[in-house]
């Protein structure tokens, strides 16, 4: 895709870069576990029908603050199209919604409306297995990213959080509970996603792009220039800088800002990062998406003086006595955040001749260094870290943390 492109209709050309310039996840999973043809992400297919859950009002729940003029009816619960057969909504009424079409996105699951009123997002109960992982959207997953949203949203209005981060804010989840529920995790939920993010520079912001289409192939125009490649051009003798100062960094301060101030830990992949662009092409915003895999350090909490009790717990928590306290930090910040978010960076500058690996990394490092000084001196274990092999991680024994040697940004 061509920048020229996305200035003349922003809209559009997010819900493309979203789709087609897109390399999947460095896991290897994306192309081989995902929706059906006529739901498929990477398909030509514009747009699909959901279907809805009808029952009595009493077997939903809300949590969080219902959104007003949605297309949404109060006994309904909004489901993707491949999961209206599911044993579990066997006497279930399901019905097809005909009021507007979704568009799918990079997780396949989430979608976004295509409405002339509306065009906000909705995470999506998956029963089945998307990339590695089974996607079910249970009550305690569906209220999580909600409660996330909740306390990031505070804290960027009370300037506890820098004025570059943003956030698509998750205002509800919708709960539905069948009469024949016997546990938790046999409910079904939704995320409420809106589209226009939240934070102090979010007015200004005219273009946005998903991280992982900087660097991505177009699957559609393979013969385009990379994103990254055409904004190093625009932005000319000052690309490195650029580069350093107005994404790596930022990136790197948004992961810590929440880990320090708040003692939230977010799993950064370049498919919950986004770029917002003034019009001139400076970017202004690190945009946050999807916040229901946000892991509570309760430890860091307590020690901020902040509530260590959530609705959603015990999903994501982490607590000081749990086995995996320090590997998780490892594996959140040297694997999820070094490998898919800055390695791809690096390796993108490198290869347009931008900067050296090796001045990179030690400007990162230095930057790194200075907000684990701000952590308790155990916060990450010394001289390795921690990733997972490229396999499916389908049942809790399949998540094993592999012990590494040389962090790439830190000792």
């Amino acid at each position: 895709m061509k920048i020229s492109n996305i200035e003349s209709n922003p809209f559009e050309s997010l819900i493309y870069l979203d789709r087609y310039v897109n390399d999947g996840s460095p896991s290897g999973f994306t192309e081989i576990n995902k929706s059906s043809a006529a739901t498929d992400t990477f398909s030509s297919n514009k747009s699909f029908k959901l279907f809805a859950i009808e029952s009595k009002d009493n077997d939903f729940e809300i949590y969080g603050s219902l959104k007003l003029n949605i297309p949404l009816k109060s006994n309904q619960l909004l489901i993707h199209p491949d999961m209206k057969n599911k044993d579990s909504l066997k006497g279930c009424k399901v019905v097809e919604v005909n009021s507007f079409t979704v568009s799918p996105t990079s997780s396949f699951r989430s979608v976004q409306i295509l409405s002339e009123n509306c065009n906000d997002y909705i995470k999506l109960h998956y029963d089945a297995v998307l990339g590695r992982i089974y996607r079910q959207l249970y009550s305690k997953r569906a209220i999580a990213g909600v409660e996330i949203s909740a306390i990031i949203k505070e804290s960027l209005l009370n300037d506890t959080l820098s004025n570059f981060i943003s956030i698509f804010e998750e205002p509800f989840a919708k709960i539905f509970n069948p009469p024949t529920l016997k546990d938790e995790k046999d409910s079904w939920g939704m995320v409420w996603r809106n589209s226009k993010p939240l934070g102090k520079k979010s007015n200004d912001i005219s273009c946005i792009i998903p991280l992982f289409s900087i660097w991505s192939i177009d699957r559609q125009s393979i013969n385009d220039s990379k994103i990254g490649s055409q904004l190093f051009k625009i932005w000319g003798e000052k690309a490195k800088q650029n580069l350093i100062s107005e994404i790596l960094i930022p990136i790197i301060d948004s992961y810590f800002e929440l880990v320090v101030r708040l003692g939230l830990q977010n799993e950064f992949n370049a498919q919950n990062l986004l770029i917002g662009f003034d019009k001139s092409w400076n970017v202004i915003s690190i945009i946050i998406r999807d916040m229901m895999g946000v892991e509570k350090d309760l430890g860091l909490r307590n020690s901020l003086g902040l509530s260590t009790t959530f609705d959603s717990s015990p999903y994501k928590i982490l607590s000081t006595d749990d086995s995996l306290y320090t590997k998780r930090h490892s594996f959140t910040f040297d694997f999820k955040v070094c490998d898919y978010v800055i390695e791809p960076l690096i390796k993108l500058a490198v290869n347009q001749r931008i900067a050296s690996r090796e001045n990179l990394i030690e400007l990162l490092r230095e930057r790194t260094k200075y907000w684990i000084q701000q952590l308790p001196s155990d916060y990450f274990p010394k001289g390795k870290w921690y990733s997972h092999d490229k396999v499916l991680l389908t049942e809790k024994a399949d998540r094993k943390y592999i012990e590494n040697k040389n962090p790439l940004l830190r000792d």
